[in-house]
């Protein structure tokens, strides 16, 4: 059986629903039978024989009602536009972030405080407005923070890197997976990016896989940034995920022309520098937002000169202070009740520090 397969073969013969889809011309086929429950078997675009067995991850149970029985948006016109955004292969057990349940306290508002008002030159306590995360990429609610910090913590080892050699600059750089390698697992993948990366110049960094590019559901144009609301070439806002694994990278490399243009013709896969960055924590943040998630897997790895065993090697360590500290003291600040801080004043909404006096919240940086 595939090492991707996560359910059962199918029955020889299985009854079929079909749906109208108002945007397309052919019907949607969906399965009634023959999928484990809360997911169907799907062919992943690019239909090959080498593409690896997957399965359709949705928002919902298959079971019903179904989003055009009880549609979830106002426009009858967009029940299946809106059933079909949120579903993507799901291969190897990698989903998207944000997929998953939520806890009972996620998003909830938490304040911190440093009372030391004498090492504050203009006077008043110093206060920092959080919000309670479960530190998960799964989570809806809390993934963006969750990938901001793992961003901001992977830009400080890399700018820890840059002390030892000052004149390297810190990059984005991709390869891409060739149609021929599909069928293998994304460990695999990950390895063999890893190598072929080495051979054309990156010297090392943070990756990040990607399983998955978008096209428009109207026309087809794809791939699609994750940035882009709408498909540049028909404007459509609805877009389906399809299997076209990738690995982003930031760290450092110099790739030459020639080695890049022998690696695709030995191996088919794509190796693209994608020039300096200039936000290198914003860059990360971004790849992490609509990465492949895996429990029990990493989804920011290390290689090559930034890996685990190079920075021991070079002497190198990141520091990362656990807790909350003043901005302005340096000391430790203590958990006070969120409503309770602020004396009856409007809190603020914004995450971040404040200065809080005698009826006046000042925001601080």
């Amino acid at each position: 059986m595939n090492e991707f397969c996560s359910h059962s073969e199918p029955p020889a013969q299985s009854s079929t629903k079909l749906v109208d889809s108002p945007t397309s011309d052919s019907p949607i086929s969906i399965p009634e039978e023959g999928c484990r429950e809360g997911s169907l078997p799907a062919d992943p675009s690019r239909s090959t024989s080498i593409l690896p067995k997957c399965e359709v991850s949705v928002p919902f149970p298959l079971s019903g009602p179904w989003p055009w029985e009880k549609p979830r948006v106002d426009s009858e016109s967009e029940k299946l536009d809106w059933y079909a955004q949120d579903i993507y292969p799901r291969v190897g057990g990698y989903d998207l972030p944000g997929k998953r349940d939520s806890k009972e306290l996620c998003g909830e508002y938490r304040a911190w405080i440093c009372d030391d008002v004498e090492s504050h030159p203009e006077g008043g306590s110093v206060v920092e407005v959080g919000r309670v995360s479960c530190g998960r990429l799964e989570c809806p609610v809390c993934y963006p923070r969750v990938a901001w910090r793992m961003a901001w913590r992977a830009k400080e080892r890399l700018e820890k890197f840059k002390e030892k050699f000052p004149k390297r600059k810190i990059i984005h750089f991709e390869a891409s997976v060739p149609v021929s390698d599909y069928g293998l697992s994304p460990d695999k993948l990950r390895r063999r990016a890893n190598e072929l990366v080495k051979k054309c110049g990156g010297l090392g960094g943070c990756q990040v896989i990607h399983p998955w590019r978008r096209k428009c559901r109207r026309c087809g144009h794809h791939p699609i940034s994750f940035r882009e609301s709408e498909c540049p070439e028909c404007g459509c806002e609805f877009f389906n995920w399809y299997y076209s694994p990738h690995f982003h990278y930031v760290g450092y490399g110099w790739f030459w022309g020639d080695r890049v243009k022998e690696n695709f013709e030995k191996t088919g896969w794509i190796v693209k520098n994608e020039g300096v960055r200039k936000t290198v924590a914003g860059t990360i943040q971004y790849l992490l937002t609509h990465c492949g998630i895996k429990k029990g897997r990493h989804s920011l790895t290390w290689f090559g000169c930034c890996s685990y065993r190079s920075y021991a090697k070079y002497g190198l360590k990141v520091e990362n202070k656990e807790g909350h500290f003043c901005p302005v003291c340096g000391s430790p600040m203590r958990e006070v009740s969120y409503e309770d801080v602020f004396h009856g004043l409007d809190p603020p909404e914004k995450l971040g520090f404040y200065s809080l006096r005698v009826g006046v919240i000042e925001k601080i940086g």
